[in-house]
């Protein structure tokens, strides 16, 4: 169970890093019309194990729009490619320590759910209990990498003892929990543990930083906000227009007085040129913006705009997976040729 689990989720992470790099593709050829590979790949360089030193891993393939495609199968050459650069050679900056592979992080969490299921049956019996089993040769990790990543096992200091059955033989292993408990589960991270840096948009890396930069640099120009306030606008506005699916990209940011006193930011797309119709916008209001009483607003604010743009890739690779299912469906289509 625990070789298919993990087998599973590298599939999975595979797929999420895959739909992640279309994002970025889709993204650049909203913002600029086209996609040229090269400079795509500059941007990906430091967002993804998959391109290194401006180039794809091997068996990473894009079609001409910069796109990975599925052909509508999560078990794909496409994701299998993906996984192999992400998921077996990714960095080690996951679990308790900052310091694991995707392997060890999802063997903890094997471990820790195999405990508790462990402990819940010796509850229930007066009969001896034999040890769990793990193959952590064929799992491809140590029991001290699974103890680093971070196993839950009911609270820091807690040991659990299971069977290594590397190589035919059965060796007993003893783990321990060393810190906040889920933090080996990839579904409930522990606050404190080190995760790796999120690239936001106002990060120069980001494959949509031009957008970002060009909302700040307006509303910093206005003088109207200290540098902490200009953020907190530029960000609550970078979110509104991710938001928009009429947004294809911003052409223009403008603003002014409201009516009502407000100090409205726009974010303008003008498919067909500025002053030509139809135009799409998205507006904030900077009096409000600029004094979010959360703390860092203007993080929490790209922050969710990833998770937007997350959404946004999903329904996009949906449908495009449907669109592909209902071709294959469909079959060849014929057409008459002659006069």
């Amino acid at each position: 169970m625990a070789k298919e689990y993990l087998a599973s989720a590298r599939r999975d992470e595979g797929l999420a890093e895959l739909m992640s790099m279309n994002s970025v593709a889709s993204r650049v050829a909203t913002t600029t019309g086209e996609v040229n590979q090269k400079d795509l790949l500059r941007r990906l360089d430091p967002t993804t194990a998959c391109v290194t030193n401006e180039q794809l891993e091997p068996g990473v393939r894009l079609d001409e729009h910069g796109l990975q495609l599925t052909q509508g199968r999560i078990a794909s050459p496409a994701v299998e490619a993906v996984a192999e650069c992400h998921f077996d050679k990714g960095g080690s900056t996951l679990g308790h320590k900052g310091t694991s592979a995707y392997q060890a992080y999802y063997t903890a969490y094997v471990i820790g759910a195999g405990a508790d299921i462990w402990k819940d049956r010796a509850n229930v019996t007066a009969q001896p209990m034999p040890k769990l089993g793990y193959n952590l040769q064929e799992l491809g990790v140590s029991a001290q990498q699974a103890e680093d990543a971070g196993i839950d096992l009911g609270g820091v200091g807690k040991t659990f003892g299971f069977a290594d059955t590397s190589q035919g033989q059965v060796r007993p292993v003893e783990v321990r929990q060393l810190g906040a408990g889920n933090s080996n589960r990839p579904e409930l991270k522990a606050e404190n543990d080190i995760q790796p840096q999120q690239i936001l948009a106002d990060n120069p890396a980001h494959a949509d930083h031009q957008t970002y930069a060009r909302i700040h640099d307006w509303v910093k120009g206005t003088g109207n906000w200290s540098e902490e306030e200009s953020r907190n606008v530029s960000a609550s506005l970078y979110k509104q227009q991710t938001e928009d699916p009429l947004l294809k990209r911003v052409d223009q940011v403008t603003g002014g007085l409201g009516k009502d006193g407000a100090h409205n930011v726009f974010a303008v797309y003008a498919p067909h040129g500025i002053g030509v119709a139809p135009i799409f916008h998205a507006h904030v209001d900077g009096r409000e913006a600029s004094q979010q009483p959360a703390q860092q607003p203007a993080q929490q604010n790209l922050q969710q705009a990833e998770v937007i743009k997350q959404d946004q890739l999903r329904q996009q690779q949906m449908e495009q997976t449907q669109q592909q299912k209902t071709q294959q469906e469909q079959g060849p289509t014929m057409t008459r040729g002659g006069p």
